[in-house]
């Protein structure tokens, strides 16, 4: 585990963006979502499962402990704007409340922790999106594409509640043993049999435990799986 002196410091948050949820029609349905972000200007509090004036539609989905706020790649817009023809997307677009640089799904580690003003942070989840994301980018192959491609924001759970905005992030304690969060998102959808992975992902104890679980009830199966193999 490297302390932040052993890192350099160009980690930065671009925007804090919240938004409270409202209806929107899609599909001929009436939808409940909160993924229409926007930034906000100034110091905001954010709390144990929130920030200050945001919300979450269902909280099956998004929000609670391990998925109290949703960071997003700022690197990332670029690949969508010409995946999606878009010209321009405004912070908060993916439904993110803190757009970041410097701080890469392939460089971040599940239980990897950061400063944030007077906030601690620690990574928790990779994020998986859901049909509300395609009606976002208004592109029904939305979801298949941020799967496909593993740019997907990652989900914090805060450790110390207290006010942030826009700045410097200093990276606290860096856990170069436990997997990334892009390690951790293709071992869910890609490289779903790759047990020494599973090994190392569902005994992680700042993964969140819903995936943990998946991870651990994956790995059962292949160990008896392997056991009824072994005994023919």
């Amino acid at each position: 585990m490297r302390g932040y002196d052993d890192v350099p410091r160009s980690m930065r948050i671009l925007a804090v963006s919240v938004s409270k949820p409202k209806i929107v029609q899609y599909k001929n349905r009436e939808i409940s979502t909160g993924i229409y972000k926007k930034p906000i200007h100034g110091p905001v509090m954010v709390r144990k499962t929130n920030i200050d004036g945001d919300g979450q539609a269902d909280l099956t989905v998004h929000g609670g402990p391990d998925k109290a706020v949703y960071a997003f790649p700022s690197e990332h817009y670029a690949f969508y704007r010409e995946r999606f023809g878009q010209d321009h997307f405004e912070y908060g677009h993916f439904g993110e409340n803190l757009t970041t640089q410097g701080m890469m799904e392939c460089t971040v580690h599940i239980g990897d922790q950061f400063r944030i003003g007077e906030a601690i942070f620690e990574v928790s989840q990779p994020r998986s999106p859901c049909s509300k994301f395609a009606m976002k980018m208004g592109a029904p192959d939305a979801v298949k594409t941020m799967l496909d491609s593993g740019k997907t924001g990652y989900y914090f759970r805060v450790i110390k509640e207290g006010m942030i905005e826009n700045g410097d992030v200093t990276p606290l304690s860096l856990n170069e043993s436990a997997p990334t969060v892009e390690e951790v998102h293709r071992l869910m959808f890609f490289d779903t049999l790759n047990i020494n992975e599973l090994i190392k992902a569902s005994t992680s104890s700042a993964l969140a435990l819903s995936w943990r679980d998946r991870f651990s009830a994956r790995l059962r199966k292949l160990e008896t799986r392997q056991e009824q193999i072994d005994e023919q």
